[in-house]
């Protein structure tokens, strides 16, 4: 066989971007379409807040996606130590895989989005296909919308460790179906599991002490890490919305609770936007009432997300 691709040629449509800092979980969520699965189980439980690298983030470790849980898929993490071609068994047995490198190293990948790669921030793509002819894998990167061909000496050329590709293996239980049933009371269970299970709320006190510590800071430092989290806050809110749409459409909230929880999100993306605003002062001047603002601000959405995260958990949910 000249070319392996078990689920077929991806499509715009079986694209899913979320925000700038999400390419893992895009790429997850792609797969999942793919596949035939409906990513939005995995989607709507992803309420996630970290401090991560001086960087206020939403996502979540690739191997605590949950797609066990919420994607009927197993994820396995594999290093091939000689070649990628070590992946092609992998297709062939009706997986596809993530590949975490280098966005720099990749040939396709736009150079005016590599605002996080020096941070210490890694990529991920989508691998669906191999094409035995060509010696190249095909790709799918929702973070710029990219699905084509890249040979396999380019993708081992970008990976984060020379001769060490990091792979993760998604293969789904069970016969493929286009919509997935799921028990009728499961979700009133598995949102209070695990909901809150990858929030810190430390993070905003590590993000508050940054803030005040900037002031010691170059201007090119303090740019920097401004510049960093109104992007990542930037990819919050967006994660945050579509987590709401989820919840929704999925009619996983109360009648009567939709109205209140609703308030409470606008007013959650309220508050993050205004943040972010207020970044953009401060990047240019660290005035002390500005700082304050942030603060008095980031105050607030620890309460507002608080109370928001308690009544979705507390509420009755029905799948």
């Amino acid at each position: 066989m000249s070319k392996i691709m078990p689920y077929g040629e991806a499509n715009p449509a079986h694209l899913v971007k979320l925000g700038a800092l999400e390419c893992a979980m895009s790429s997850i969520s792609t797969a999942l379409k793919m596949i035939g699965r409906d990513p939005g189980r995995l989607l709507m439980h992803y309420w996630n807040l970290t401090y991560y690298r001086d960087v206020l983030y939403a996502g979540r470790n690739v191997m605590r996606s949950r797609i066990e849980t919420f994607g009927d898929c197993s994820l396995q993490f594999q290093i091939c130590r000689t070649s990628m071609l070590e992946m092609k068994q992998q297709l062939i047995n009706g997986c596809l895989f993530l590949y975490q490198c280098r966005a720099s190293h990749l040939p396709f990948f736009p150079r005016n989005m590599l605002n996080f790669e020096a941070s210490g921030f890694d990529h991920y793509v989508l691998v669906f296909g191999y094409d035995e002819n060509l010696d190249s894998f095909h790709v799918a990167d929702p973070i710029c919308e990219y699905i084509g061909l890249v040979t396999r000496k380019q993708l081992e050329a970008a990976a984060m460790v020379e001769q060490q590709y990091y792979c993760y293996s998604i293969q789904p239980f069970g016969e493929v179906t286009n919509q997935t049933s799921y028990p009728q009371d499961a979700d009133s269970v598995l949102v209070d599991k695990y909901f809150t299970m990858h929030y810190d709320v430390q993070a905003f006190d590590q993000f508050i002490k940054h803030l005040h510590v900037g002031r010691e800071w170059n201007g090119t430092q303090r740019r920097l890490w401004t510049e960093r989290n109104i992007l990542s806050i930037a990819s919050l809110i967006k994660m945050r919305t579509i987590v709401w749409e989820y919840m929704t459409q999925l009619r996983s909230i109360a009648k009567g609770s939709g109205e209140a929880l609703q308030l409470q999100h606008k007013q959650i993306i309220k508050l993050w936007n205004g943040i972010s605003f207020l970044l953009l002062k401060y990047k240019m001047n660290d005035d002390s009432a500005i700082i304050n603002r942030i603060e008095e601000l980031v105050h607030a959405v620890t309460r507002e997300e608080a109370a928001f995260m308690q009544n979705i958990i507390s509420q009755e949910v029905s799948s």
